[in-house]
C-alpha cells in the first residue's frame, strides 16, 4: 500500500494572490440589498415629519387633520411606523 501524502496550503505551487498595498477591503462582505431599503424607509419618515412639524394650525385645519395627531406623528422617532 502507498500513502500519498496531503498537500498542505502552505506548500502549494500555485503563488498566492495578493493585494497591492495590503487593502483588506476585499474582506468585508457587501452591503446586502435587503438592508437598503431601510434607510431609505427612514429618510422618508424623517423628511414627512420634519414637513409636518413645519406646518401652522391653518395649514393643519385645511387638510381636515387633527392638531394633536400631526403633533403626535411630528414628534415620533423615525424607527416607528
Amino acid at each position: 500500500m502507498t500513502v500519498v501524502p496531503f498537500p498542505s496550503p502552505m506548500s502549494s505551487s500555485r503563488p498566492v494572490r495578493r493585494s497591492v498595498g495590503g487593502s483588506r477591503r476585499a474582506a468585508v462582505p457587501a452591503v446586502s440589498p435587503s438592508a437598503l431599503p431601510w434607510p431609505v424607509l427612514w429618510l422618508r419618515r424623517w423628511r414627512g415629519r420634519r414637513e409636518l412639524a413645519t406646518l401652522d394650525l391653518d395649514q393643519i385645519r385645511d387638510a381636515d387633520l387633527d392638531p394633536f395627531e400631526v403633533r403626535r406623528e411630528a414628534m415620533k422617532p423615525i424607527w416607528r411606523a
